[in-house]
């Protein structure tokens, strides 16, 4: 886990139903954003709001609730979980383009960024075709029209989940603007050709 978890946690939120100090029925809404971690505690019955609570970390707001003392606070957020703990790692898996070959690495790739939004047959054909490519530059659109995606007419979901998923792989984005079109230029990290 990451040293300073309110950076690697920004704009995260959990909730659970507990009990409050009263020994009442409650539901605890928590949201880090930026450096700020709150705790919202609503009724179970009726959702109004009993309390909330707000501090620089999560030790410091569960401190202040004064109750489920013997949790630790990050175990509370629910930030240690190893669901939670095996996402983030997942979401952290990149490669570069020398790591192309590893078939094993990019099946997890796709795995990770675009299986719910492609079959893995037409991203085999998508990324034999960037392979393929002669030049340190790509854009997107015209790859994904080599795959028969047309760009304009994708969600904005599947749309970021391809650009994810070139950054993953070693690319970074060209800033480029066309009146026109929707234009997505990478360039490689590392020039390989």
């Amino acid at each position: 886990m990451p040293d300073d978890p309110s950076k690697s946690f920004n704009r995260y939120t959990s909730s659970f139903y507990g009990y409050f100090r009263n020994k009442r029925r409650v539901f605890y809404y928590q949201e880090v954003n930026q450096d700020q971690w709150s705790v919202k505690v609503y009724d179970a019955m009726n959702g109004n709001e009993i309390n909330s609570f707000l501090d620089d970390n999560a030790t410091l707001v569960w401190n202040q609730i004064n109750f489920y003392q013997e949790a630790d606070a990050l175990d509370l957020f629910g930030i240690t979980h190893p669901v939670l703990q095996q996402k983030i790692t997942d979401k952290n898996i990149t490669c570069l383009p020398e790591n192309w070959n590893n078939n094993q690495l990019i099946e997890k790739m796709w795995n990770i960024y675009l299986s719910k939004n492609v079959g893995y047959a037409k991203f085999q054909d998508f990324f034999s075709n960037l392979q393929q490519t002669q030049s340190a530059i790509i854009e997107l659109r015209s790859l994904l029209q080599t795959i028969n995606i047309d760009i304009e007419t994708i969600s904005s979901r599947q749309l970021q989940a391809w650009k994810q998923f070139i950054t993953a792989i070693g690319c970074v984005k060209i800033p480029y603007k066309h009146k026109l079109y929707k234009v997505f230029l990478f360039i490689f990290y590392f020039y390989y050709f």
